[in-house]
């Protein structure tokens, strides 16, 4: 069974970071609306994993190897803010995440790990691009859960 906690002070802080370096990697004013963050996070990647010029090459990861847990960052606050979900810390057995859930704790979304995944491919290469799951979360389209399932809807095989 996945066990849930609240995030740590060093977790916040991560977090917090990571998405202002986000924000300013795709020049987003701080209280840009979520779905702006959305559509930007989605455009985003598109032009990153699009492939151009002689060699067909993808152009470099800005951020490097940070810039999965910032647009994750970025993508679960956004979701956190438009919809009510909570940051936490999902454990089970030895593994431990952070992940975002719904309110009644029916879902829960491994943000990092599943922006680990996206940044490599292109959204329509994608099993389930983050602007469709937001859209998903957004019209209630997610499987069916008892209060506090857990069902996991996004991770690093997304």
């Amino acid at each position: 069974m996945t066990e849930v906690a609240a995030l740590g002070e060093h977790e916040e802080r991560a977090i917090g970071a990571a998405c202002f370096a986000a924000l300013d990697l795709l020049g987003l004013p701080e209280d840009a609306a979520p779905g702006i963050i959305h559509q930007e996070i989605h455009e985003f990647l598109c032009r990153q994993n699009t492939r151009a010029g002689l060699f067909r090459r993808k152009p470099p990861m800005p951020l490097g190897e940070d810039c999965p847990m910032a647009l994750g960052s970025l993508w679960g606050r956004a979701v956190c803010r438009e919809f009510g979900w909570e940051w936490i810390v999902a454990k089970r057995g030895d593994w431990t995440g952070l992940g975002i859930v719904d309110p009644r704790r029916k879902h829960l979304a491994l943000a990092l790990s599943y922006f680990d995944g996206l940044i490599k491919v292109h959204p329509e290469s994608a099993n389930l691009p983050a602007l469709q799951l937001s859209n998903c979360i957004k019209a209630g389209n997610l499987p069916v859960a008892e209060d506090g399932a857990l069902v996991l809807i996004a991770h690093s095989g997304s």
